[in-house]
């Protein structure tokens, strides 16, 4: 407590109070807070703290009682303060040493065996004084020490030469046998024993390497250089250098010196004093220059030892090419040091070297993106040559990009970043096609460039987050997709949007054990979707922080929207977060999608400040939204009130001066496309009410186009005119529905936000407006030279024709007969002269050029990576998709024949010369065969216009009868497989309506060609394992096929509608409203429909089966089901063979023995028997002999052939009773031409199946010549046989073929004359000597040759062994 009451001295106090304290402080006897002791004092100190903490805690346990209770707070405290106070003890003990123990521990150093030399004589009483040598200070700024040091440096040298006047010591040897050691010298030893230690040392070493090989002394020397440090190694290798040297010039010079005067000597200490020095500097540069450059490659001992002795030594420089003189620069402050590395970068660069063509280097870009060739020869001021690798060689690796994309300063930031940027966009515009080893998008995303750009993203500096903001937008969006998107609106059912992501089966098959998104971390997900990825890391809450807080430039907002879209594209989900993501769609709204603007600010058209104004991107943004989901565009209509801003930007007038012209004509564009959106799920058709006259302005102004006027001054209004038109005929299918929406809104499914207001007399007034445009249109293309750039609105027109004469049709009030004079009246006068039209013709006569699916290059989704995807608009090889060209038929063409295919079913007996004036055209028939020919067509998004121009061709040409049916037939066919994901309605519609049309077969195919395969009386002979022997002819199977051909496609309609989901793309292909859910369609060039598509219903029962599920129909529907795909399939083998031979034999072979697993007892049925065993004949007959490959299988269920096979062995051992059909299967992959992995199955895992393998030689589906020749060579093949043989499990009477395949191979086996074989023959042949069963020896030994008609045996034998097989049996059984 006394402590506490003393006063602290302060810097106020004068020196009277401070003496007070003092006194104050001496008188009460007080400790000092701080007290100077020893290092060892320190050490006592603490141990006493340690005895009386332990006895203090001692004498508290014994008082027990009277210890005062303290509070917890203050034990913790307690606590705390000992255990520092015992760590403080520890870190003591652990470093401080103690005076005493150190003094204990020091051994003086024994310098009695060095040399000591007296001072020698003198002439003068006093040391010479020393002078300073004033040549010293150039070569002190060299070594970098100080004049006197090198000075006093000097002396001492001089001093040491002169003492070695006296004494020098013996000359030493190099060689191993040497008397002494190099390394190893005794110095610090007690002089009277260090010279025996020394020597033993010495002995030891060179007994240990007298034992030891060259070999191993170069091992321990490898070893001992990988486990000393470099710097001892180079150490003890000067040692041992500078002996011998040292050696060499005493054993030289000895006597020479000797009988020097002091003159001499002195004058020879000072040479060699001077020369010594000058190889010091000379060793000081080269060391500190070697240094530097071969850091990097310390992978061995020698590498380090050849750079510190190589260094830049023999750099030579041009001093002509430098722009300032060496010699001059060493005159000026600092600059008297030459470092020749650094001024050998201020030279003229090399020509960079010329590469081959099939050399491959690292790719290299300048600034703007583009790909430089690594022998382009580029002025050095563009920026593009640095200290690189390759300084000689211009551009910028992807490395050296990310490298400054990462810098800490902000220019090479931001240049790395665009630079990035201009990379990707040039990549997804095919300009970098075919330049890269790997997959470059790949790669860029494996090196994370994800994360790279989102940290950019986070930066507060304007100028970085708006380059990263372009690199992202690089990223993700493919720029020539959306301007490809944007044209295609105008087509065919063009408002449909695809969902652009990866492949929903990479992600399931990267989530393991089924694992939830939320459990995975960042760069999981990035590898999986790199959209998911931007998601999971928040971009979407950064660019709204952009957009709303940083008021970036104009190019970064639209940078921002091209982002959002591409999201929203990506998926329901997507779309869900941009649409739920906190005032990121009400921001848009509010600040680039007003109502009211001023005049915006443009320098060359386009916007300084955009915000205030509206913008377009804003208005595709909110559509591609809406068409994710009707739940979607609802809350758009209905909470952010988008189409009261839509009716303002379409009524606006072109001639306001606020905003720039492109801009406002744009605008109303993008309004026009939102509203159609919005008219497809049945939402905002009372605007049409409320516009009803700003729309009937705006038909006619388009009434007055031409197709024949200049593009450029016209392109808008065809554009906006065939928008127009689409937003009249969305709502007249909302007027057409008018009634079915009354009435199924009493369904609780259905989620309509309002009921429509448009009725069908609200749009009747519209046709007689676009008819009249659209006579008037299709007279000038057919007598005129048209624009292109019109068409898109002479298609509109088609379009709109179309769907109101099918509308009206089913309109009650309406007059059918007035519709019906329509329509004769619009065929007649107006379609059919267009048709006929020399220009129509001549328009067609272009369908194969602008054909994608007989594009002949690779597809543009091949650049696409797994986790990020485009559409491949842009082909592989860098030019635009063909159909999408500005010249191309097929939108045109589309309208018109969904025009016909509308009339055709409205009007039950249409004009037939209007649909052989399309049907019959030469170019239409040229362009279907190309189509035939070509074996994959190129799918992709922009290629579903062309699926659905063939679906309509091909379903008027087999209605109405029209034209090659045989030719449409077989494309209906082939298109089956080829339509994509999203139109499965099409799918099933080709199968009711064309592909089994019966008519087509019995009027249109050459059944002789079928016939011809079939001969005359063959007859089909089945004997079931229950004993039925059933005998059909071939041509009465075909017959058969024929009747039931409607039976046959109502099987596989419902099996096909059981497993495709078809209402949504019945909803869609139908236009129905109010039944759509989503506009969006799965990207995917996955067929709907596989090639083998004709097997589908017993592979989908093989599933079933396999997978332990309950069967969906009765086994009589399952028999009918499985009966009618094996005639099906059995027609198509005899018909149209050309088309099925575009599966592999062996697919098609897997596919037809999956019936045999499809059930227990499905094979035994009698139809099926008789179907199965025409179609497998047919199969083997048609195709070459041994045609199974088993890389050729094509089935995603099956991993193997083999697995399959293995599959149908353990199905036939269990039920397959010895029917000898399936054992006709078992035996196909068993013929010799095949790898006998197969017949080692059968044959050592499988031997049960032997007894029951009884097929006949009457009943085998391929020659017997097949399993007997060639001869088996494979000894384990021939091991097999004979234990199956000798074992009695293969007998004649349980498996005839396979018995005499085993007797025949082992016979010719043993009997070879090939000397190589004669020690594994006598071991087979003293195994059937030890048989007591004679008969199967004497068959192996006597067998001569097959012959299934004298031999019940199937084989011939010898009566006797013949000569020959006696002597070679003799030789064998001698060894």
């Amino acid at each position: 407590m006394a402590n506490m009451d003393l006063k602290r001295p302060s810097r106020g106090d004068s020196e009277e109070e401070l003496e007070c304290m003092q006194e104050e402080f001496l008188a009460g006897r007080l400790q000092p807070s701080a007290k100077v002791v020893s290092v060892g004092e320190k050490r006592k100190a603490v141990e006493e703290v340690k005895d009386s903490a332990s006895k203090g805690l001692s004498q508290n346990q014994t008082e027990g009682g009277s210890k005062k209770i303290k509070s917890k707070f203050k034990v913790r405290k307690n606590e705390e303060k000992t255990s520092s106070e015992k760590n403080e003890s520890i870190i003591l003990d652990n470093h401080d040493i103690g005076f005493p123990s150190v003094i204990e521990d020091i051994v003086e150093r024994d310098v009695t065996g060095n040399l000591v030399t007296a001072p020698g004589p003198v002439n003068e009483p006093f040391p010479k004084v020393i002078l300073r040598d004033k040549g010293l200070e150039g070569k002190a700024r060299d070594v970098k020490k100080s004049i006197f040091a090198l000075q006093m440096e000097r002396e001492n040298f001089h001093s040491s030469a002169v003492s070695r006047e006296t004494t020098f010591r013996l000359p030493r040897t190099s060689h191993a046998e040497a008397s002494s050691s190099f390394i190893v010298d005794g110095s610090g030893l007690d002089s009277s024993c260090s010279g025996g230690v020394v020597q033993k040392i010495h002995e030891e070493n060179l007994a240990k390497l007298a034992e030891m090989t060259n070999e191993e002394i170069l091992a321990a020397q490898k070893q001992l250089l990988g486990q000393l440090d470099p710097s001892i190694v180079r150490f003890l290798k000067s040692k041992r250098k500078q002996d011998k040297e040292t050696c060499q010039v005493d054993t030289k010079n000895q006597q020479e010196i000797m009988t020097m005067g002091d003159e001499q000597r002195s004058s020879q200490f000072s040479a060699n004093r001077d020369h010594i020095l000058a190889s010091e500097v000379e060793e000081t540069r080269s060391s500190s220059s070697t240094s530097c450059i071969d850091m990097k490659d310390k992978s061995s001992e020698k590498e380090i030892v050849d750079s510190s002795t190589t260094g830049h030594k023999d750099i030579e420089l041009n001093e002509s090419g430098l722009p300032i003189n060496p010699r001059e620069a060493q005159q000026w402050l600092h600059m008297d040091k030459v470092e020749k590395e650094k001024l050998a970068w201020m030279t003229l660069l090399p020509k960079p070297n010329l590469v081959d063509s099939k050399t491959e280097y690292s790719a290299r870009f300048d600034f703007e993106g583009n790909l430089l060739r690594h022998d382009i020869d580029l002025p050095t001021q563009l920026g593009l040559h640095h200290h690189g690798k390759e300084p000689e060689v211009a551009g910028y690796t992807i490395e050296e990009l990310f490298r400054m994309s990462r810098s800490s300063l902000q220019s090479q930031r931001v240049i790395g970043i665009r630079t990035l940027a201009q990379i990707l966009s040039k990549y997804w515009q095919g300009l970098l096609d075919g330049c890269f080893k790997e997959k470059f998008l790949s790669q860029l995303l494996e090196a994370g460039i994800v994360p790279l750009m989102r940290w950019a993203v986070d930066d507060n500096t304007e100028t970085i987050i708006a380059a990263a903001v372009h690199a992202i937008q690089s990223l993700i969006v493919a720029g020539p997709d959306e301007v490809c998107l944007d044209q295609a609106f105008s087509w065919f059912r063009g408002y449909e949007t695809p969902s652009i992501r990866p492949s929903p089966q990479l992600a399931s098959e990267k989530l393991e054990n089924d694992s939830d998104m939320s459990e995975l971390t960042d760069s999981q997900i990035i590898s999986m979707d790199v959209i998911k990825g931007f998601l999971r890391i928040d971009l979407l809450p950064r660019l709204r922080y952009i957009l709303e807080v940083c008021h970036p430039a104009a190019a970064v907002v639209g940078h921002i929207f091209d982002i959002l879209i591409r999201i929203a594209r990506h998926s329901l989900e997507s779309a869900t977060q941009v649409m739920n993501c906190p005032r990121l769609i009400q921001t848009i709204i509010n600040e680039f999608l007003p109502v009211h603007w001023g005049t915006m600010d443009s320098v060359k058209g386009k916007s300084r400040d955009v915000y205030g104004y509206p913008l377009w991107p804003g208005l595709k943004l909110l559509r591609v939204i809406a068409s994710n989901g009707r739940h979607l565009a609802t809350r758009l209509v209905k909470d952010f009130h988008i189409m009261e801003l839509v009716a303002c930007y379409i009524t606006i007038d072109p001639s306001d001066d606020k905003l720039p012209l492109q801009e406002i004509l744009k605008l109303s564009l993008e309004s026009l496309r939102i509203w159609r959106v919005f008219l497809a799920y049945g939402l905002a058709s009372e605007v049409y009410l409320d516009l009803f006259p700003v729309m009937i302005r705006h038909v006619q102004f388009c009434q007055t186009l031409s197709l024949v006027e200049e593009v450029e001054k016209h392109r808008f209004d065809y554009q906006y005119a065939a928008c127009l038109v689409q937003v009249l005929e969305g709502v007249v299918h909302i007027a057409g529905n008018h009634t079915e929406i009354k009435s199924s809104r009493r369904n609780e499914k259905l989620d309509q936000p309002n009921f429509p207001s448009v009725n069908w007399t609200h749009v009747t007034g519209l046709f007689p407006l676009i008819e009249t445009s659209l006579c008037r249109w299709l007279w000038e293309f057919a007598h005129r030279d048209i624009t292109h750039q019109g068409l898109t609105v002479l298609s509109s027109c088609m379009n709109f024709v179309g769907s109101y004469l099918w509308m009206s049709s089913k309109q009650l009030a309406e007059n059918a007969v007035d519709n019906l004079e329509i329509i004769e009246r619009l065929l007649h006068n107006h379609i059919l002269p267009f048709l006929h039209s020399k220009n129509f013709c001549e328009f067609l006569q272009t369908l194969c050029t602008f054909s994608t699916l007989l594009y002949p290059g690779q597809n543009g989704m091949q650049r696409n990576s797994e986790t990020l995807v485009s559409l491949g608009s842009v082909m592989w090889s860098g030019d635009l998709s063909p159909v999408l060209k500005v010249n191309s038929p097929f939108p045109m063409l589309m309208s018109v024949s969904n025009l016909l295919s509308l009339l055709a079913r409205i009007h039950s007996h249409p004009k037939q010369e209007v649909y052989e004036a399309l049907l019959c055209n030469s170019s239409i028939v040229q362009y279907l065969q190309d189509l035939l020919k070509k074996p994959t067509w190129t799918v992709h998004w922009f290629s579903k216009l062309e699926l659905n121009l063939l679906y309509h061709l091909v379903t008027l040409a087999i209605e109405q009868a029209c034209g090659d049916l045989k030719l449409y037939h077989k494309v209906a066919l082939v298109l089956v497989t080829r339509i994509s994901q999203g139109d499965e309605y099409m799918v099933l519609e080709l199968l009711k309506r064309v592909i089994f049309h019966p008519n087509v077969f019995l009027e249109n195919y050459d059944l002789s060609s079928g016939i011809s395969q079939i001969e005359l009386g063959e007859r089909t002979i089945v004997k079931s394992a229950v004993g039925d022997i059933i005998q059909v002819s071939d041509w009465k199977l075909l017959q058969e096929t024929f009747e039931q051909l409607p039976s046959v496609s109502g099987a596989y309609v419902a099996t096909l509608a059981n497993i495709l989901s078809i209402e949504k793309s019945r909803w869609q292909m139908e236009q129905k409203s109010h039944l759509l859910d989503s506009l969006t369609v799965e990207c995917s060039a996955t067929p709907v429909l596989p090639v083998y598509w004709a097997m589908m219903p017993v592979i989908h029962l093989y599933k079933q089966n396999k997978n332990g599920a309950e069967a969906t129909s009765s086994y009589p529907e399952t028999v009918g089901t499985i009966s009618r795909c094996l005639q099906w399939c059995h027609l198509l083998e005899l018909l149209t063979s050309d088309i099925m031979n575009s599966m592999s034999v062996t697919t098609r072979f897997c596919h037809i023995a999956a019936v045999f697993l499809a059930g227990n007892d499905l094979f035994l049925e009698p139809n099926i028997q008789l179907y199965l065993h025409a179609l497998i004949k047919l199969l083997l007959k048609n195709n070459l002999p041994c045609s199974l490959e088993k890389k050729s299988l094509y089935w995603p269920d099956i991993t193997s052939f083999d697995d399959f096979y293995l599959e149908l062995l353990e199905h036939f051992e269990s039920v397959s009773y010895g029917d000898s059909l399936f054992g006709s299967f078992i035996m196909v992959p068993l013929q010799q031409c095949y790898d006998s992995t197969l017949r080692k199955l059968l044959f050592s895992e499988h031997t049960p199946a032997l007894r029951i393998l009884g097929v006949p030689f009457a009943q085998l589906l391929v020659p017997l010549d097949n399993y007997l020749f060639p001869l088996e060579k494979d000894v384990e093949m021939i091991a097999l046989y004979q234990k199956s043989l000798l074992s009695g499990t293969l007998t004649n009477t349980g498996s005839p073929v396979l018995y005499l395949m085993a007797i025949h191979h082992v016979s010719h086996f043993l009997f070879d004359e090939n000397e190589t074989l004669l020690k594994v023959q006598s071991k087979f042949i003293n195994q059937l000597l030890k048989q007591k069963e004679k008969e199967t020896v004497q068959n192996i030994l006597l067998y001569k040759a097959p012959s299934i008609q004298k031999s019940d045996l199937g084989f011939e034998k010898w009566n006797t062994l013949p000569q020959e097989r006696q002597e070679h049996l003799n030789k064998v059984t001698r060894r």
